[in-house]
């Protein structure tokens, strides 16, 4: 959560000028940063 209240309102602004970039970027973004972002951001699935 810390973590995306300083990322975002920093990162956004910089894409958002240029949507082109989304197709670009995202699949090669998103693939490579969940994995590894989202263990440490979402509760454990098993005990």
């Amino acid at each position: 959560p810390f973590f995306l209240l300083t990322f975002l309102p920093s990162f956004l602004p910089s894409l958002l000028p240029s949507p082109s970039v989304f197709p670009s970027f995202l699949p090669s973004f998103l693939p490579s940063f969940l994995p590894s972002f989202l263990p440490s951001f979402l509760p454990p699935t098993s005990p």
